[in-house]
């Protein structure tokens, strides 16, 4: 099947094109997403980008897209007294080195969204704009009937062309920041957790960041976990996109990473990741909450 060769075709993880960054973007309808059709023309056409499972080991190794580097999304940004914090760009690039992630294109999946997406916008926040996210994850690969490969993965080599480790801080908020700017007008907040955890809904115990939209993260997706349509999410979205700023939380900062990937899709200039999320800001004392 041409597909087959060209999905195995894909394990290099170099671009073979002129300029391997413009050349997997063209591919890309909806960046930061691409789907698996386009996925497979620009390996076609010569553009092998270096494929990531972020899922977990085990998961992996039942089954993953052929030379995929696996790179788990909770392998990254420590998680210190129950709130994960963005790890430092010379810790994050020493890692990604060794798993083979440089500066080259590459192309991240999961196992529906969240967690590739956690580890797209670590990439996207130390400056790799030649990243992108698998429409649908590894479902969407396998409804398509390409082959998947078994077993521990091969020990990557090193990346040639690591990246410089140069963190884009605009692309995140702190605690102190959001603190200080809640009420701000150009400011606008997105809470991707579920209604129970934001505070609505029979008999929820929840709170959230005052001024918070709730979007539940998976709204954004189909029953086969890709991408809705965009003009339903952007009308859902509603004012909140005419925003200046929009911080996207959580819990952990895993699900807010997808919800910013839909603001980056949606057009939006400035989205920003608070990665500390509801796990530092609801046991913050002087952190005001909202319920209800």
């Amino acid at each position: 099947m041409r597909q087959a060769r060209d999905a195995r075709s894909a394990r290099t993880g170099s671009d073979a094109g002129a300029d391997g960054t413009r050349g997997l973007a063209a591919f890309a309808e909806r960046p930061p997403f691409i789907g698996v059709d386009r996925l497979l023309e620009a390996v076609a056409a010569g553009h092998q980008p270096r494929i990531v499972d972020a899922r977990g080991p085990e998961a992996a190794q039942a089954g993953r897209v052929p030379g995929a580097v696996p790179l788990p999304a909770r392998d990254l940004h420590p998680v210190v007294e129950g709130v994960r914090r963005i790890d430092t760009a010379e810790a994050l690039v020493t890692l990604l080195t060794k798993r083979g992630i440089g500066a080259d294109p590459v192309v991240v999946y999961g196992g529906g969204g969240a967690d590739a997406a956690h580890v797209w916008w670590t990439l996207h926040y130390l400056g790799h704009e030649a990243a992108f996210l698998l429409d649908g994850g590894l479902e969407a690969w396998t409804r398509a009937g390409l082959p998947l490969e078994e077993g521990p993965s091969p020990e990557p080599s090193p990346a040639v062309r690591p990246l410089p480790g140069r963190p884009l801080p605009d692309r995140a908020i702190d605690a102190d920041e959001l603190k200080a700017r809640l009420g701000d007008r150009r400011l606008a907040i997105l809470d991707a957790r579920t209604a129970q955890e934001y505070g609505s809904g029979p008999a929820s115990q929840g709170a959230h960041i005052p001024g918070a939209r709730l979007f539940p993260w998976s709204d954004a997706l189909q029953e086969d976990a890709r991408l809705r349509d965009r003009e339903a999410i952007a009308h859902q979205l509603g004012d909140i996109l005419d925003a200046d700023e929009v911080v996207t939380y959580c819990q952990s900062g895993v699900r807010a990473a997808h919800a910013y990937a839909l603001l980056h899709w949606l057009g939006h200039p400035r989205p920003r990741l608070y990665m500390g999320s509801w796990a530092e800001w609801g046991r913050d004392a002087d952190a005001p909450k909202e319920a209800g």
